[in-house]
């Protein structure tokens, strides 16, 4: 998910809100170049692309344009939703289908494996009902939730809307199908609460990121009815996104610390380095390099841990620059080297 902002999750343009104070605009020029050259590395752990060199702009995580390119497949010979492992390239599409009856919920999940997925939900009259783009780029789960309101063949989607990315894998995990209890419904209502506040989040406004931000807190009180702790944790780093999109940075550092105590404690790793990439580059933009350094020496001991070399390298990216922008040169040669 990605929802790419961290995070699409979730892929992310940087970019820095300039103060209208005429007095600070010297200081703050400053932290956005230090912050932008911080930045790009940092979103690039989510993005899956090498470090680039860093343009001198402002800081805004907004998720890029999805693109349209499927397998044709004949709509009466899809195969059916079930449990399977299978590659998928760059720009394809793989379609399923699954018989419900009304008042029937189903639960599953599509888990990534190296490649960014969008799920895309239709019902038996060929209508797009829902979609699922989280933060979280090419690893972990985009659900699959259906409260049928009518009987009959609803189709899913797994789609790769990058026709350039490197070929990856999905697993497609079958969670439940039954009746459809209260806490499903629930379950149903916190996705499309989050959903929604996607959407408002992509747009340029600052009223559209407030009303995203009410649109999550009611996913996150959702999703804890529901008992989903990693749509929780999804939840409020996408809320640490908006209020990091309006320039509100101590705010944005409460939802972020949130997130990080629950990665840990679902011992999801890549959203945990993640997180602690997000932790320093809210420190660096107030000014803390200190503790911007510890954050980012976490997420470079993670990356390491978990095999993720792209992250890897985005953490010594981003501690060269922090060292870059306190003029210890040869610290700065060192991690970019």
């Amino acid at each position: 998910m990605r929802e790419n902002f961290f995070f699409r999750l979730i892929r992310f343009k940087v970019s820095l809100l300039g103060r209208t104070s005429t007095e600070k605009s010297a200081s703050h020029s400053i932290f956005a170049k230090h912050l932008a050259a911080i930045l790009i590395g940092v979103l690039l752990i989510l993005i899956g692309q090498p470090p680039a060199r860093a343009s001198f702009q402002t800081l805004i995580l907004v998720p890029h344009a999805t693109t349209k390119e499927s397998l044709q497949q004949d709509a009466g010979n899809l195969p059916p939703l079930s449990p399977v492992q299978r590659e998928l390239k760059g720009g394809e599409t793989h379609s399923y289908q699954v018989a419900l009856v009304a008042g029937q919920f189903l639960y599953a999940e599509v888990e990534q494996q190296g490649i960014d997925v969008v799920v895309d939900l239709f019902d038996p009259g060929d209508q797009k009902i829902a979609d699922a783009d989280s933060p979280n780029d090419n690893w972990g789960a985009e659900p699959i939730l259906l409260l049928a309101s009518l009987s009959g063949k609803y189709r899913v989607d797994i789609r790769s809307p990058n026709k350039t990315a490197l070929t990856g894998r999905y697993e497609i995990k079958i969670i439940a199908s039954r009746e459809a209890t209260a806490t499903d419904k629930t379950h149903v209502a916190a996705e499309r609460a989050f959903n929604e506040g996607r959407k408002l989040r992509t747009q340029q406004t600052v009223a559209a990121r407030r009303s995203a931000i009410e649109k999550y807190e009611q996913a996150l009180l959702l999703f804890r009815a529901s008992g989903n702790a990693y749509r929780q944790a999804l939840t409020l780093l996408s809320i640490g996104f908006a209020y990091a999109q309006l320039n509100e940075f101590r705010r944005a550092l409460l939802y972020f610390n949130e997130t990080l105590s629950l990665s840990q404690n679902l011992k999801e790793r890549r959203l945990e380095a993640a997180t602690e990439t997000f932790l320093g580059g809210m420190q660096d933009v107030l000014g803390d390099s200190g503790r911007a350094l510890d954050h980012y020496n976490r997420a470079l001991t993670l990356s390491r841990e978990s095999g993720n070399r792209q992250a890897e390298a985005s953490s010594l990216n981003n501690i060269g620059a922090t060292y870059f922008g306190l003029a210890y040169w040869q610290k700065a040669l060192e991690y970019y080297s």
